[in-house]
């Protein structure tokens, strides 16, 4: 069976996390209410309802699927060339950042 201290700590972190989470979902119900009258403030403005909003992401979608692209080696080149010139330079700025760390301390 766990200490006192151990089950007080885990009491406290469970009270912690439960009141973050129900903090948080208070946050996304509120979230949740500003946009909804938002959007029925736009929908009114724009002289829209709901089914010409899911009309339109159907049309959407019909769209996509008609006219889907596929990749080409040449972008799958790009995109990996692309991705190690950003950790080449990631990496180069913390091997700066260390030297100067490391010239401040020697």
């Amino acid at each position: 069976m766990p200490s006192t201290s151990l089950r007080t700590s885990i009491s406290c972190s469970l009270t912690i996390s439960g009141t973050f989470i129900y903090n948080n979902y208070v946050q996304a119900l509120d979230t949740l209410d500003v946009a909804q009258a938002e959007l029925s403030t736009r929908l009114k403005a724009f002289k829209l309802t709901t089914a010409d909003i899911e009309m339109y992401i159907k049309q959407e979608r019909d769209f996509l699927l008609q006219h889907e692209v596929s990749e080409t080696e040449e972008d799958t080149f790009l995109i990996d060339y692309h991705r190690l010139l950003l950790d080449f330079w990631t990496l180069r700025y913390d091997l700066f950042q260390l030297t100067v760390a490391w010239s401040l301390i020697h």
